[in-house]
């Protein structure tokens, strides 16, 4: 057994000789082309690193497509304890944007919801919101889960292109929007009716010296389902002061309510809603109401300012004027009102003075059309400006005829405009002028405008456009003659 233990040993050691020598002899070969010394390739394929970053791309290219895609909301939840609420439809909801390019979100919120509702008329909230900016970063190892707004806005990306997001609101505690997107066309943008507008009667309202040069203002309201309308009466003055008069009239049941608040104030009023908080804004006093109206404002502010037939218009916590002190010829400042704090700051000034102007905001632009270098001039005009709040800068355009009085109304991408020409009826600057309707939308994406026909009564002098406002899918306005119909408001609205 020892001896054939040791042949066989032997055996294997010359049987390994041979093949060490073959072996050596072809390494030695320098034409042998199995021979590789080079060591550049990688016949693994990718790193797991580089299947990652490819696979974010290709998600990333879905939001974008390559440069820059707006999305809308397709659905919407709210997330309470007690089950989801939905959403989908509410004007609040309809207006949101969300805007992809490169690794950037801009959310565009417009009108805010409320998170802490029980039900979806609840969630209706008048509140409108700036745009936010934010960058996009992937969750760790994910190529579908992505974060914005240090983790308020969630997205996920589905191997079929679907897009989702989770957006959790502040306070923290309230519930949860959980949506769906889809990339926006350019048939979900708004449009002017090509029709016209096709007024129809809606409501008279008692409102004594309501009527004049655009005194007073108008807004309607999602959360009450109302109108309001704020002027000065100076038929019911208790002697020291006449008194701040809001009405609301009440869609669900056909009511009006009369608020009456004795202040000595100038007669010009604007009319906004800021957080479901009303602001009557006066030409030196800025009102803050609940907007379920009591008897005298939850605050009462003096501004300091001189204003009269100014513009405003409102976005965040912040009111927006557009005016200038009314004893002085200067050019009109663009001055931020806080109602949380009452600060006041002076943004800009335009070029000119500018009264009668309407006015309105849309994502951090303010527009102002038309109106007059000074309250009771006769000189109109059609320059019309936009003011950046992001930049600072002002820009401008013209509309179509000069016009005396402007009121201004946005609904998404789209600003109604009322305006007033006259043709003189008499000596020039005189009281009689002969007053013509006019209608028209600005909009804000090619910047064009658009002259609206119209079917409200314009045979007599006086007659003219004292308001309007845009709520629940239609334009109000506030129509009438002040010397013929001096106590009654009548309030006329057309669908859009």
């Amino acid at each position: 057994m020892i001896f054939k233990s040791y042949c066989m040993r032997i055996f294997a050691l010359l049987f390994a000789s041979i093949l060490f020598v073959g072996c050596s002899s072809d390494d030695e070969n320098p034409n042998d082309p199995t021979d590789d010394t080079s060591g550049d390739m990688n016949d693994d394929g990718p790193t797991d690193e580089e299947v990652l970053a490819a696979a974010r791309q290709a998600n990333l290219d879905i939001l974008t497509g390559g440069d820059e895609i707006t999305w809308k909301i397709a659905t919407a939840f709210l997330e309470t304890a007690s089950g989801n609420i939905e959403l989908t439809g509410n004007f609040n909801i309809d207006d949101d944007e969300f805007i992809f390019s490169g690794s950037q979100l801009e959310w565009r919120p417009a009108n805010d919801v409320r998170t802490d509702a029980t039900s979806s008329e609840e969630t209706l909230r008048d509140y409108y919101r700036a745009p936010i900016t934010s960058a996009l970063e992937f969750e760790p190892d994910s190529s579908s889960d992505l974060t914005a707004l240090e983790g308020r806005i969630s997205l996920n990306i589905a191997d079929d292109g679907a897009v989702s997001a989770v957006i959790r609101p502040l306070p923290k505690g309230d519930g949860d929007l959980l949506l769906t997107l889809t990339p926006k066309s350019a048939a979900d943008y708004a449009s002017p009716p090509e029709a016209g507008l096709n007024f129809s009667f809606e409501v008279t309202l008692l409102a004594p010296g309501y009527m004049g040069d655009g005194n007073g203002g108008l807004i309607g309201s999602y959360s009450e389902n109302s109108l309001f309308l704020v002027h000065r009466d100076d038929t019911q003055s208790d002697g020291t002061a006449n008194p701040e008069r809001i009405l609301k009239y009440n869609f669900s049941d056909g009511t009006q309510t009369e608020n009456l608040f004795f202040q000595s104030d100038f007669v010009t009023k604007r009319l906004n809603i800021i957080d479901n908080q009303l602001i009557a804004f006066g030409g030196q006093y800025a009102n803050t109401y609940d907007i379920a109206l009591g008897a005298a404002p939850e605050s009462s502010f003096n501004h300091g300012l001189f204003l009269t037939r100014f513009g405003l218009a409102v976005q965040d916590d912040n009111a927006f004027i557009i005016g200038t002190d009314f004893s002085t010829t200067a050019n009109s400042n663009i001055t931020r009102y806080n109602y949380l704090t009452d600060a006041l700051d002076v943004l800009g000034t335009l070029p000119v003075a500018r009264f009668h102007a309407g006015t309105e905001l849309i994502n951090n632009k303010i527009y102002i059309f038309g109106g007059r270098d000074d309250f009771s001039g006769d000189l109109a005009f059609t320059e019309s400006f936009i003011y950046d709040l992001e930049t600072g800068s002002t820009s401008s355009f013209d509309i179509p005829e000069a016009a005396y009085n402007t009121y201004a109304s946005k609904v998404e991408n789209l600003i109604y405009v009322a305006y007033e020409t006259r043709v003189e009826a008499g000596e020039p600057g005189a009281f009689d002028d002969d007053r013509n309707i006019n209608f028209g939308v600005y909009d804000t994406l090619d910047n064009s405008f658009t002259v609206l026909t119209d079917n409200l009564d314009d045979s007599d002098d006086r007659s003219t456009i004292h308001a309007i406002t845009i709520f629940n899918g239609k334009l109000y306005v506030v129509y009438g003659n002040p010397i013929t119909d001096p106590n009654n408001v009548m309030i006329y609205s057309t669908p859009l």
